[in-house]
C-alpha cells in the first residue's frame, strides 16, 4: 500500500489541466477499492466525495465506467491485474569488472532470458567496450536474471 502511495505522489498531476484526469481517477478509484475492507468507514466517505463531483461522473462515463449514484466502495468488484502494463520495455543491466560495478547500461527486457545476448550486448555496449578495451578477457558471468554481468580480466 505504501509503495502504492508513494508512486501515486509521483504521477500526481501537476497543473490545473490534469487534476483528476483519467488516470489519476482511475488510481484513487483503486485505491479506495483496496482500502475499503482495511478502513471500511473512511474509504467509503472518500469514495462518495471522489464521486459527488460532476465533473469525476463526466470522466467516468469518458472511461466506459457505469456509476449509479448511491453506490459504495464496497460493492465493487476487486481490481485486475493487466499483466501486459508490468513488463518493462527496457531494464537496468549492471556491468562488473572483477565484481566491482563500473555503470549500468539500459538492455531490452526480451534479451534477459538469453544469456549469450546478455553477454553480446554488454561487450558491445559503450560501456563495455571501454570497459575491455586494451585488456584480456578471461570469463564472462552472467547472472540468472540476465541483468548483471561480470568481466573477469587479466
Amino acid at each position: 500500500m505504501g509503495d502504492y502511495i508513494d508512486a501515486a505522489r509521483k504521477a500526481a498531476p501537476t497543473s490545473p489541466e490534469t487534476v483528476f484526469g483519467p488516470e489519476f481517477v482511475e488510481a484513487l478509484r483503486i485505491l479506495l477499492t483496496v482500502l475499503a475492507p482495511m478502513a471500511p468507514h473512511v474509504s467509503s466517505e472518500m469514495w462518495q466525495a471522489v464521486h459527488s463531483s460532476q465533473h469525476t461522473l463526466r470522466m467516468l462515463e469518458a472511461m466506459g465506467i457505469k456509476y449509479a449514484p448511491g453506490q459504495d466502495v464496497h460493492e465493487q468488484s476487486w481490481p485486475v491485474v493487466d499483466e501486459n502494463a508490468l513488463k518493462l520495455d527496457d531494464v537496468p543491466l549492471v556491468i562488473q569488472v572483477r565484481g566491482k560495478t563500473k555503470g549500468t547500461v539500459e538492455i531490452p527486457s526480451s534479451l534477459c532470458e538469453n544469456p549469450q545476448e546478455v553477454e553480446k550486448f554488454a561487450k558491445e555496449s559503450e560501456l563495455g567496450k571501454r570497459l575491455l578495451e586494451g585488456k584480456t578477457l578471461t570469463r564472462v558471468i552472467v547472472a540468472p536474471t540476465g541483468r548483471l554481468v561480470n568481466f573477469v580480466i587479466n
